[in-house]
């Protein structure tokens, strides 16, 4: 295993982790740099996410969590703008799938991006252009 040392806290801490394959953090290394981001940033917004998605944690539940049948997730929102976009019938721009994203309450900007590239991405299974 290798030990790795990369996030600086705000007032100087660091976050150490391990990682079983070195080649996998030298990759990303790469893809950060060529992307013009440090990897601090990126695995700090990573767990920021990651927090804010699983805060508090099972086996509580927020009360304004809950919709009619149930506690919401995260994949029956998805699911719900599945359905929003095959309705269409059309071919749909990428920007308006990002904004019924954010009509379904995603307020994060990276969760939503990615909700929006897994869509398009089954929604171009289904033969449904995605204009961007």
């Amino acid at each position: 295993m290798y030990k790795y040392s990369v996030i600086s806290m705000g007032e100087g801490g660091v976050v150490t982790f391990y990682m079983k394959d070195r080649r996998f953090w030298k990759r990303f290394i790469k893809i950060a740099e060529r992307d013009g981001k440090k990897a601090s940033s990126i695995l700090q917004k990573y767990i920021e996410n990651y927090v804010s998605l699983h805060e508090p944690g099972n086996p509580q539940t927020l009360i304004p969590s809950f919709g009619e049948g149930g506690k919401i997730t995260i994949s029956d929102i998805e699911g719900r703008v599945r359905q929003i976009c095959l309705e269409r019938k059309e071919g749909l721009n990428y920007l308006t799938i990002l904004d019924i994203i954010k009509n379904e309450g995603i307020s994060d900007g990276s969760m939503r991006a990615a909700m929006a590239e897994r869509v398009a991405s089954w929604l171009h299974e289904r033969k449904m252009k995605i204009y961007r």
